[in-house]
């Protein structure tokens, strides 16, 4: 019996402290615990984080775009040139299309991609000859775009444009606000603004149609400004053409009036001198001799007494032929 109960202390030795030996500390229990709740509380929160990090991602495209869309365009500006590669895609894309109808754009432009890689060195220099033509024509119709008034136009629309933007970003951090009023979100405070500037709510399809609307009369009245400068222009060449023929009229005038006044004192001189010789041969019939105011009248009488073939006459003609020639000679 004795060494019975020598040898049963030994198997009660393994077995008995199983129970109280082995359990851990409470507060490595409490650890798992916690733990345990905080990860099941992840698991739940982490869709919601998920929904929250693809709204703002959305939210940060939509501002992008809208940011996209404020960009001002020149419409009266010369058309950009394109690369050799955008020309090959554009000859190009219809075929493949039409190869691949299920194919989307994505599919399309690696097909046209790897078909541009593919392309013979000579076939491919055709496209970049054209690209190279385009460019020197782009190049000279924006220098000669950059003279005119469309032009000068536009950056001064671009800087005011640029100005507005400076002055709303300043002005918000700027104001400041009582302290009694609720804070706003950002997106009422920005419609608040938008509302404050445009009665049209800003990057709808309302104020995108309003501002296509503006854009194609403001395209409208720089063509029809470009129209009218080469109008004046045209003008202006007549109007000086016009002035040097009128100076040319005038001074051929003054030449004229220079020369009537010469044959007139000439005129007054032979008349002087035909009185002087002719005073002593009065017409016959009459008595009285020629003077200044009636010699014009009196060589008209001889001129018809010389028609007519009167005896009476002939004396009268030949004492005139005789001091006419006497005048003559002496001249």
């Amino acid at each position: 019996m004795a060494d019975d109960s020598k040898s049963t202390p030994g198997k009660s030795a393994k077995s008995t402290p199983g129970k109280n030996a082995a359990s851990p500390p409470k507060s490595e229990l409490t650890a798992a615990v916690t733990n345990g709740n905080a990860s099941h509380q992840d698991d739940k929160e982490r869709p919601r984080k998920r929904k929250e990090s693809a709204k703002n991602k959305e939210g940060k495209a939509k501002e992008n775009k809208a940011k996209r869309r404020k960009r001002m365009k020149d419409a009266a500006a010369p058309k950009h040139p394109l690369s050799g590669y955008v020309r090959f895609m554009n000859e190009h894309r219809e075929r493949i299309k039409a190869e691949n109808p299920k194919a989307n754009f994505t599919v399309v432009t690696k097909i046209l991609a790897s078909e541009w890689a593919k392309l013979a060195a000579n076939e491919k220099q055709q496209y970049l000859d054209a690209a190279d033509q385009d460019r020197e024509r782009y190049n000279k119709e924006l220098d000669a775009y950059k003279q005119t008034d469309a032009y000068k136009l536009y950056t001064k629309k671009q800087k005011e444009q640029k100005h507005a933007k400076l002055s709303q970003v300043i002005k918000p951090k700027n104001e400041s606000e009582p302290k009694t009023k609720p804070a706003k979100s950002e997106s009422s405070s920005t419609k608040d603004a938008n509302t404050f500037t445009l009665d049209i709510p800003i990057f709808t399809e309302e104020f995108l149609d309003h501002n296509k609307a503006r854009e194609t009369e403001l395209r409208q009245l720089r063509k029809s400004t470009v129209d009218y400068e080469q109008q004046n222009s045209i003008l202006q060449t007549h109007l000086t053409n016009m002035q040097s023929a009128v100076d040319k009229l005038e001074v051929e005038v003054m030449q004229q009036m220079t020369s009537n006044a010469a044959l007139k004192q000439h005129l007054d001189q032979m008349r002087s001198t035909l009185v002087s010789s002719l005073a002593h041969l009065p017409l016959p019939g009459t008595c009285e001799p020629p003077n200044i105011q009636t010699i014009d009248g009196y060589m008209v009488s001889i001129q018809q007494l010389s028609s007519l073939d009167h005896q009476e006459n002939k004396s009268f003609l030949a004492n005139v032929k005789s001091a006419i020639n006497a005048l003559q000679f002496h001249v």
